[in-house]
């Protein structure tokens, strides 16, 4: 299950689009949760479900006990897992640098 959420200096696109800001999206975990899923900070991550997947890279945040995702990057393309609700059951895999794919977790 994963939240629909921007991180607190994050307020939407626009501030996406700063260049100060420099910042792009990614998929916010606990680190219990990335403990669990068997990822790290800066690996990357597909995360699918009926509606579509997505790549993304992750970061932690202790401040959190579950999973975000953010909306300020148009790039990063997690409005396909939100059409109804903010709230989307999901996927998480992550993918290895081997040949072969991804580490199913």
């Amino acid at each position: 299950m994963i939240y629909q959420a921007n991180p607190v200096h994050q307020f939407n696109k626009f501030s996406g689009a700063s260049s100060g800001l420099g910042e792009a999206g990614a998929l916010y975990l606990a680190p219990q949760i990335a403990s669990r899923l068997g990822v790290s900070a800066g690996e990357a991550v597909k995360i699918s479900n009926a509606s579509g997947q997505i790549a993304a890279i992750v970061k932690l945040d202790p401040s959190f006990s579950g999973a975000y995702l953010p909306y300020f990057d148009d790039k990063l393309g997690g409005e396909i897992f939100f059409k109804t609700s903010r709230f989307a059951s999901v996927k998480i895999d992550k993918i290895s640098n081997a040949p072969g794919g991804s580490d199913e977790r």
